[in-house]
């Protein structure tokens, strides 16, 4: 079974290659499981850092994750804990400290002004008595994660290599990486005009938290491309820079995303991130300077709102390379309306996997809009699977698996996919690195043979 140019469509690639160096805490089935870290803890820089857990999937009756868990274990050093879809942390008390979310001692914790209010577009849990829990939700993250020490030049290069392997050795010869800064990009640069044969062909988007970030990101990616045209290396024909990425919302996980049905747990219907006007004036700018805008909207209200806005935009004459990220929930009128946008949808069939578990239980009334893969088709619009690597492992199996799966809940296959399993991964310009192909077991569907062009690339553990 042949695969012709490999393609993940959602991926973070510096991520991918620097979470193999957290602590992993996927395993988590409760809280205890706290308690079988090995110790002494390893950390990164003075940092306690892992990723991975899930309370969805924990016991119902069990607490809510709190600072004081971590306490026990981390001492005098900060602990950052992304959670799996890495729209949440949870943090021990040193790292709140050192953010300035909270203050005092042992026995007299205070909260700071900092914590007394959430930030637009972020929500800081809090306890009975005003006390910050150590969950911060969105971008009530950023306190944190502005404190983690930045890695060096060379641990950033090594990340991005150790990336670029991973995905070879799950089959992929193209990817479409969503995160992107200047720091990143002169790191990524240097590979590219280094003399490392590199073995993936990237498309390379700038990301940004919120609107008032909007403009660095679009300089950045104007600087980028510029950059772009004047190297001369003989690698540069790898990447392409694309556009820009934006968030409207979180993820449902940890009820950030923006919905129409209340989450059941009470805590509303997720976060709106930014306001029409300022989604419709990061469009206009995007396409003004010939930029793809890539759109972050996982609930159906988040879809609907870049519907409502490009819409807008498009009465009065104004259009552009529009894509949107996950649409984990969209209800049919929105996708009518946006297919008038011809738009690009990039989906994660995998986050079926880890969802339908617990899905239903959060925004049961949703359920006939839950993924909706079908309904983009019978739109006509474009339609790419990703993965969401590292927030999923980046199988190719796992498209199948879900896809199959998902029908059995009542979540329809895509029209096509009976036909042609791959098409959803396959990069549509088959000329950008001619000879790049992806063999795959027909029985456990994994990489068996990788060509990047004309050249076979080890499938070996770099």
């Amino acid at each position: 079974m042949i695969i012709e140019c490999c393609y993940d469509s959602h991926v973070h690639w510096l991520g991918t290659g620097y979470n193999s160096r957290l602590l992993s805490c996927r395993h988590f089935r409760s809280k205890e499981d706290l308690l079988l870290i090995p110790q002494p803890i390893p950390d990164i820089d003075g940092w306690i850092l892992g990723s991975g857990w899930n309370d969805n999937e924990w016991p119902d009756h069990e607490d809510p994750p709190n600072r004081l868990d971590l306490d026990k274990m981390s001492g005098d050093r900060p602990m950052v804990l992304w959670r799996a879809d890495r729209h949440a942390l949870w943090v021990n008390t040193v790292a709140l400290c050192q953010s300035g979310l909270l203050e005092g001692t042992p026995g007299d914790w205070r909260p700071t002004p900092l914590s007394l209010s959430d930030p637009t577009g972020g929500k800081i849990l809090r306890d009975i008595k005003g006390l910050p829990t150590g969950i911060l939700v969105d971008l009530a993250m950023n306190s944190v994660l502005d404190k983690i020490p930045k890695p060096s030049s060379s641990s950033m290069r090594e990340s991005l290599l150790r990336g670029i392997s991973i995905f070879n050795q799950h089959g992929y010869t193209h990817i479409r990486d969503l995160s992107c800064n200047q720091t990143q990009w002169e790191a990524k640069l240097s590979l590219f005009e280094g003399e490392i044969p590199l073995t993936l062909a990237i498309e390379q988007y700038f990301s940004t938290d919120g609107p008032r970030d909007f403009d660095r990101a679009l300089q950045e990616a104007l600087r980028a491309r510029s950059d772009l045209h004047g190297l001369k290396a003989p690698q540069a024909h790898k990447i392409r820079v694309c556009g820009v990425k934006i968030y409207l919302d979180g993820a449902l996980g940890s009820e950030g995303a923006w919905v129409s049905e209340p989450y059941r747990s009470g805590s509303g219907n997720g976060l709106s991130l930014m306001t029409n006007e300022e989604l419709q004036s990061i469009m206009r700018r995007t396409w003004e300077h010939s930029l793809t805008l890539a759109v972050h909207a996982l609930g159906d209200e988040a879809v609907a709102q870049a519907a409502r806005c490009g819409s807008a935009l498009a009465r009065l004459g104004i259009a552009g390379d529009l894509h949107l990220e996950h649409l984990e929930i969209a209800r049919p009128e929105t996708l009518r309306e946006l297919s008038a946008l011809h738009p690009t949808c990039h989906m994660q069939p995998c986050h079926w996997l880890s969802d339908h578990t617990w899905l239903e239980k959060k925004v049961p009334q949703s359920k006939p809009h839950y993924f909706p893969w079908s309904d983009i088709e019978k739109n006509g619009m474009r339609l790419f699977f990703g993965s969401d690597s590292p927030i999923e492992e980046p199988k190719l199996s796992d498209s199948i698996t879900a896809i199959t799966h998902a029908a059995r809940y009542g979540i329809a296959r895509p029209l096509q996919f009976p036909d042609a399993p791959w098409k959803y991964h396959q990069h549509p310009d088959p000329n950008w690195i001619p000879g790049c192909q992806t063999e795959l077991d027909p029985i456990t569907l994994t990489p068996v043979r990788v060509h990047f062009a004309h050249q076979e690339v080890s499938l070996t553990s770099a």
